[in-house]
């Protein structure tokens, strides 16, 4: 019906211009065709949005399971030769001192607050009532505050928040390119758990 193409016609459009501000903010970071980008997320508009625009710059794309990169890191990104680093800042004290003695030279970071509507960035402010297993990961207040610590100190490594990236986007007036499909140039890595 029209009223259904018109509404697809809205959310391609308001992708196009998401897709648009992280590519930009991507670019002005140094990130180019070629160039391996280690995205660890969890599934969410944001990570597609990153899928999207590192696609549209002619990045290769590894995608490792939170769980696979923690233990081993260096696997990852040393041996994929990736340079940069996407993550949500509850995974980040899990890595960073494996940062330190990597080549990751820009740390994207993403918070849950991100992901959502102004209405709801309370939703996971009490995270004792997240199952256990999430409670690992994000209510290890301690181990939160010596990672912002580590953070200061490591100097070689650009580390921005997501909200920022999207601001040095605002600034670019890069469009967006419309390559053809490339099997030769258009890689991503995947990795499963086996679920």
């Amino acid at each position: 019906s029209e009223f259904l193409q018109t509404q697809i016609n809205k959310a391609e459009e308001e992708k196009n211009k998401n897709v648009k501000l992280y590519k930009n903010g991507l670019e002005k970071l140094g990130i180019k065709e070629h160039d391996v980008t280690t995205i660890c997320l969890p599934v969410s508009i944001e990570n597609y949005l990153f899928l999207f625009a590192l696609n549209n710059i002619g990045s290769i794309i590894n995608s490792p399971n939170f769980l696979f990169l923690r233990n081993n890191f260096s696997k990852y990104t040393l041996d994929k030769n990736s340079h940069t680093l996407i993550i949500l800042d509850a995974y980040l004290p899990f890595v960073i001192d494996k940062i330190e003695k990597s080549q990751i030279k820009n740390v994207i970071i993403t918070s849950l607050k991100d992901y959502l509507p102004e209405n709801n960035k309370h939703v996971f402010d009490n995270s004792t009532k997240l199952p256990k297993k999430l409670q690992e990961i994000f209510c290890d207040s301690i181990k939160q505050k010596e990672c912002i610590s580590r953070i200061k100190m490591l100097k070689d490594v650009n580390f921005i928040k997501l909200r920022e990236l999207i601001e040095i986007g605002k600034n670019s007036k890069n469009n967006l390119e419309s390559k053809p499909v490339d099997i030769e140039r258009d890689v991503s890595y995947s990795y499963t758990s086996g679920t």
